[in-house]
């Protein structure tokens, strides 16, 4: 690799050196025949907490799929409604990532149909974002909501 120009401040992450006092750039990169493979060059290890943050969003994406209440000791602590974030719970072995789902479904829709769909988008997306592949999704039903709207009162 060649030596950084005389008076030069700093260097971009692909080795560049991008400030000069005199406002030139200078490119001092190294020719891709040159760098190890990428897989030599280190690894990328992605947390079960940041699988489960992406797979929260993704389901929480998807119409008719509310939130669950956090529980204690099987008790309900707070309510299930389309407000809350699903919960999500996450193996990872290797390279494989197994996905427990607990979620509520907007009344009238198909229950099946709701989780079928949610099952295809996370294995799909967790998939794409993470680069690992989704073993198993298994879905918990814990409710059913109201669809949001004006609420009818009977007197």
């Amino acid at each position: 690799m060649r030596q950084a120009a005389r008076g030069a401040t700093s260097a971009d992450p692909a080795g560049r050196i991008s400030v000069r006092p005199s406002g030139v750039a200078v490119d001092l990169t190294v020719p891709a025949h040159r760098l190890d493979p990428v897989a030599d060059r280190g690894r990328t290890t992605v947390g079960h907490q940041v699988i489960e943050s992406i797979a929260a969003r993704i389901v929480a994406e998807e119409p008719g799929v509310g939130g669950a209440a956090r529980r204690v000791l099987g008790l309900a602590v707070t309510g299930e409604d389309a407000e809350q974030a699903p919960r999500v719970e996450s193996t990872v072995a290797g390279e494989t990532v197994s996905l427990r789902i607990r979620l509520s479904v907007t009344y009238p829709d198909p229950v099946h149909e709701v989780t079928d769909r949610v099952r295809r988008r996370l294995v799909e997306r967790v998939g794409e974002l993470t680069g690992k592949r989704v073993g198993m999704v298994d879905v918990i039903v814990a409710a059913l909501h109201r669809p949001a709207g004006p609420r009818r009162v009977i007197r």
